[in-house]
């Protein structure tokens, strides 16, 4: 199971003002191919992109446009700390080897994420933890948190954002890896530019066993999958900081699929007819809910039950309505989308960081050798390569939304 975050805060989710017209200029150069002779200057200091969103997908979109000799501005209107998040495994799935713009060889994207080893699965923070402090490294490299993008928008030889404090950035390229509510998404699909509320919700949530009391600490073999109601429990319990698997000192993580709430979800405006607004944040959730899911929870099977009670009431738990998006396209002109910007599954598919990673990867061999005027075009092959993949693992995971939701 794994899940990217997204949501934007209701103020910037109001903030999709750039018009229809802008969005669709068309920008249309040589469709000619890089070819293997042709020599780009990578440390020139105009070959420059941005990345909106400092997620997985983003970081990793960074990485392999600075293994190009991009220099790349990732901007981040959040700032992660702590343990978030639910887990996934960044080892699996094929990895390509990465040779450096300055012919150096560096770990794969794959290792990177996953420190080189082979973990069954790892919390998000861990995985997320590595991206950061791989991309902090890179001279090609800025990250700018509280970073808040207000609007998008390109030109025949540029692209730029504008933040909040009114400071406009501008580049060869912008990539949108802002998530499910992304604000790129509209620049590039401006016909079809939101996902579609899927009808149920995953509460999240991570705390350290020893903040449990001790009859709560799991034994070792006590995760995986339960199914009870309509409710679906993926829980799983991790080396602490410390790198100790003994109990107590473990860190317990859950992702619990929850059909129930969708009335609730409407009626906190989290929900809008078929759009996600937002994700219900620790401190946004009323006690009323939490009463209503902890009775959900009365004969689910102990521990998990009085641990996700403890989860919710130390504030340890954010609650995202599933969403689901089918792309039509994924770049337009100078502007692209990779991640969850790009293509919105359901978590259950268990497919969104190997598709981030792929989409990055694209990316970078979709740019091998191209120019700043070759942009559009380097675009265009990306997207040939990743649109059918990504609208098959999508549609992929309806039938379990359609099932699971009742709908």
């Amino acid at each position: 199971m794994n899940y990217e975050g997204g949501n934007q805060s209701p103020s910037q989710e109001k903030s999709h003002t750039l018009s229809v017209d802008r969005a669709m200029h068309s920008i249309r150069p040589s469709e000619t191919s890089a070819t293997a002779d042709r020599t780009v200057d990578r440390t020139d200091s105009s070959h420059r992109a941005i990345v909106v969103g400092g997620s997985l997908s983003g970081l990793l979109t960074a990485l392999a446009l600075a293994s190009d000799g991009w220099h790349v501005t990732v901007l981040e209107r959040a700032v992660r700390h702590g343990i978030q998040g639910a887990f996934l495994r960044a080892a699996r799935g094929r990895r390509r080897t990465m040779l450096r713009f300055d012919g150096t060889e560096a770990p794969s994207l794959r290792e990177v994420a996953s420190g080189g080893r082979d973990h069954s699965v790892e919390p998000w923070f861990r995985i997320h933890g590595r991206l950061r402090a791989a991309a902090a490294a890179d001279p090609l490299i800025e990250l700018r948190d509280r970073a808040a993008v207000v609007d998008v928008g390109q030109a025949d030889d540029s692209a730029w954002v504008d933040l909040a404090t009114g400071e406009r950035i501008t580049a060869a390229l912008v990539i949108g890896a802002d998530g499910h509510r992304s604000i790129v998404r509209p620049c590039v699909s401006p016909e079809a530019s939101h996902a579609r509320y899927a009808g149920y919700l995953l509460w999240v949530g991570s705390l350290h066993e020893a903040e449990l009391p001790e009859e709560l600490w799991l034994p070792e073999s006590d995760d995986g999958v339960m199914e009870w109601g309509r409710g679906i429990l993926f829980a799983h319990a991790f080396a602490g900081d410390d790198g100790s698997s003994a109990p107590g000192h473990r860190i317990v993580s859950f992702a619990l699929y929850d059909a129930d709430r969708g009335p609730a979800m409407r009626r906190l405006g989290v929900v809008e007819g078929t759009v996600v607004q937002h994700s219900l944040r620790p401190a946004d959730i009323p006690a009323d809910l939490v009463t209503e899911v902890a009775a959900g929870l009365a004969e689910w099977p102990q521990p998990w039950a009085a641990i996700i009670r403890a989860a919710f009431r130390r504030g340890r738990v954010t609650g995202t309505p599933i969403a689901e998006f089918v792309p039509t396209r994924l770049v337009h002109g100078r502007l692209a989308l990779v991640g969850n910007a790009a293509h919105v599954p359901t978590p259950m598919t268990g497919s969104g960081f190997d598709e981030s990673v792929e989409d990055a990867e694209s990316i970078r061999t979709a740019f091998a050798g191209a120019g700043t005027g070759d942009v559009p075009a380097a675009l265009r092959r990306y997207e040939a390569e990743r649109l059918m993949a990504v609208q098959r693992m999508v549609e992929s995971g309806q039938g379990f939304s359609r099932s699971f939701a009742g709908s």
